[in-house]
């Protein structure tokens, strides 16, 4: 990573540092449309296609990674 992408990702992370510094219940105010409090908590915890892609999504980065680790070895 070159200077200028650094400086950006440290750009990045000092806002959301500050925004969730300053709204501390902003993440919880994200997260309330996925949280149900009366039913079961997190709604896609019982919903099969949900851990299907899940699951998937945990296949498909460990496929991505692969190459590049076993190309270090």
């Amino acid at each position: 990573m070159n200077r200028t992408g650094l400086l950006i990702a440290l750009a990045i992370a000092a806002v959301a540092g500050l925004v969730f510094g300053i709204y501390p219940a902003l993440d919880l105010k994200i997260a309330a449309p996925f949280f149900d409090p009366q039913g079961i908590g997190f709604w896609a915890r019982a919903d099969r296609a949900f851990l299907n892609l899940r699951l998937f999504g945990t296949y498909a980065v460990t496929a991505i990674v692969a190459p590049a680790f076993l190309a270090g070895n």
